[in-house]
């Protein structure tokens, strides 16, 4: 599950008096909760793990979003707030671009992801429709952010301040803070609006919706928690 996920369940479970061990590849999320931090590697000789792991892999019968079904999978069935209480480290990079912005709100987005296999590659928005959803919204104090491992090297869309391999993942949680719309695929930078109480877009493909496989499950129903919050858009594809 994302990041900003583990944050808002770790939370909840120190709030409960719970002593918490987060296994995962993104301690510096972690650094500032008093939680023991693990490796992936070390969970292989655990048997008794809480996992908050969920696969969009079929229908939910209970109608949950994947947020609900991943509390559901680690037994927590009470009401969990889908909230990141993040601190901003990086205030020098937050108070820039609100001074850039100059009172103008503030649209955050990351370039498409690069496609490791099929599957990803079905639900990749055509880059037209994509870069277009960005130019469409002028209005806004657009920050491009992302690191070229993980998404495309892609300037082409508009932007008026480009992070793009200058931010750390701690500086990004940073950014969710001070932003006020979300854009991109299902992936980390829709989310981390939705956990700041933002408003986000994701865009979504009709190949991938009307596919046999189990992308068809990557629906909006199933991917927004905050579904007052959130904004489903198609590339028509």
């Amino acid at each position: 599950t994302p990041a900003c996920t583990r944050v808002d369940l770790a939370q909840h479970l120190l709030k409960r008096g719970e002593q918490v061990a987060v296994y995962t590849r993104w301690p510096m999320v972690f650094s500032d909760l008093p939680v023991a931090i693990r490796t992936l590697a070390d969970r292989e000789s655990e048997t008794d793990l809480c996992n908050v792991a969920n696969t969009l892999s079929g229908h939910d019968p209970h109608g949950r979003s994947n947020f609900a079904a991943c509390c559901a999978n680690a037994g927590l069935y009470e009401p969990v707030e889908l909230r990141v209480d993040w601190p901003v480290r990086n205030v020098a990079l937050t108070e820039r671009i609100k001074r850039l912005a100059d009172g103008r709100p503030i649209f955050v987005y990351q370039p498409l992801k690069r496609a490791q296999n099929s599957e990803q590659e079905l639900i990749r928005p055509r880059i037209a429709a994509y870069n277009k959803f960005v130019a469409d919204h002028s209005a806004y104090f657009r920050v491009r952010l992302g690191q070229t491992p993980f998404v495309e090297s892609d300037r082409s869309a508009p932007c008026e301040l480009d992070l793009l391999d200058r931010t750390s993942i701690a500086d990004a949680f940073d950014i969710g803070t001070i932003g006020d719309f979300f854009f991109g695929e299902s992936c980390f930078i829709p989310m981390l609006g939705e956990a700041n109480d933002k408003r986000f877009a994701v865009m979504f493909t009709r190949r991938a919706l009307q596919s046999d496989g189990r992308m068809r499950f990557m629906t909006p129903e199933r991917l927004f928690h905050k579904r007052e919050l959130g904004e489903a858009v198609y590339d028509e594809s």
